[in-house]
């Protein structure tokens, strides 16, 4: 059975320990409390109950790559957002200007599950950095899909964004 709530993920109109499954899916970095959200999470899930949370990564490692060229080449040009950031932290200054508040890292996302009570099952790096349409060629070619996953399960911080299946802990 699928149940499609929609509510502030701060205050989810459900019991406690009353969900198998969820998925939060681009959420947590547009939110100005993240941790309050994965504590509601956890309260209507079920002990090992599953939550798959996907989000953006902006401290991917080709990121990082082109942050320190950047730096080499144009020492004194101005900052990009996210080197003012810290992983998984609010930035203040992007609240009600920009969409994404939080640029998460996947040691900042799995040191906040395992804050609120998670543990991470599987860590997978989807997009790549790659244009739609490869995408949906990647997509529709099993073979190729199948390679694509194998990468991102073994280089998490090489895609655009992550996949974290985690599992809420016993009490």
């Amino acid at each position: 059975k699928v149940l499609v709530v929609q509510s502030r993920g701060e205050s989810i109109p459900l019991p406690d320990d009353s969900v198998d499954k969820i998925l939060c899916n681009h959420v947590l970095e547009h939110s100005l409390d993240d941790a309050a959200i994965l504590k509601e999470i956890r309260r209507i899930l079920r002990v090992r109950g599953r939550v798959v949370i996907g989000i953006p990564l902006a401290y991917s490692t080709p990121i990082g790559l082109i942050i320190r060229v950047r730096r080499f080449f144009l020492p004194k040009a101005r900052l990009l957002r996210l080197e003012q950031a810290s992983p998984g932290y609010l930035v203040p200054d992007l609240v009600g200007v920009e969409a994404h508040i939080r640029f998460y890292s996947v040691a900042a996302l799995v040191e906040l599950l395992e804050k609120n009570g998670f543990r991470s099952v599987k860590i997978i790096g989807i997009g790549f950095g790659l244009t739609e349409e490869i995408r949906q060629l990647v997509r529709r070619k099993p073979f190729l899909f199948a390679i694509s996953n194998l990468l991102g399960s073994l280089f998490p911080t090489f895609g655009d964004g992550l996949l974290v299946l985690a599992e809420k802990g016993t009490e």
